[in-house]
C-alpha cells in the first residue's frame, strides 16, 4: 500500500509518519542497511519540509518526541527541531550519547562535538 502524499496529510499524521520512518531508519542502522536508511532519509526530509512549510511552522509538534523510547526517533527529532529549541535538542543528543547504545550514541556524540566547535549544519533560524 502506497503512503498518502505528505501534502495531503494532517499535521498529526505527519508526526506519526515521522515516528514510523524514524523507527524504520533505526532498524536499517541496526542491520547496516545503508541504502534503505538513505531512502528513508529522503522520506523523512519530505515530512519535515511539509511541517516546516505549514503556517506557524508545524515542526513544534515534533518537540514532544524528545523523550520517545526509540533512539533513532530522538536523534531525528533533535536534529530537526534544533532551530526551535536548541536546549532540548542538545539535552536529547546528550541523553542518547550517555545511553552508550551504539551506533546511536556515537551519532549523538558527533552531533554534540560539531555543535561545540561550530561546524554543525543544524539550522539556527526557523522559517517565519
Amino acid at each position: 500500500m502506497k503512503a498518502k502524499p505528505v501534502a495531503k496529510m494532517t499535521s498529526d499524521e505527519l508526526v506519526e509518519r515521522f515516528v514510523e520512518i524514524s523507527v524504520e531508519q533505526g532498524k536499517a542502522v541496526a542491520f547496516f542497511e545503508t541504502a534503505r536508511f538513505n531512502r528513508l532519509y529522503g522520506k523523512l526530509s519530505a515530512v519535515v519540509r511539509e511541517l516546516r512549510a505549514r503556517p506557524g511552522d508545524e515542526r513544534h509538534r515534533l518537540l514532544k518526541l524528545h523523550d520517545h523510547p526509540d533512539l533513532q526517533v530522538r536523534l531525528n527529532v533533535a536534529g530537526r527541531t534544533y532551530a526551535l529549541d536548541p536546549d532540548a535538542a542538545i539535552a536529547t543528543f546528550q541523553a542518547v550519547k550517555d545511553s552508550r547504545r551504539y551506533p546511536w550514541a556515537g551519532d549523538a556524540g558527533m552531533s554534540l562535538s560539531m555543535l561545540e566547535i561550530g561546524l554543525s549544519k543544524l539550522p539556527e533560524d526557523p522559517l517565519p
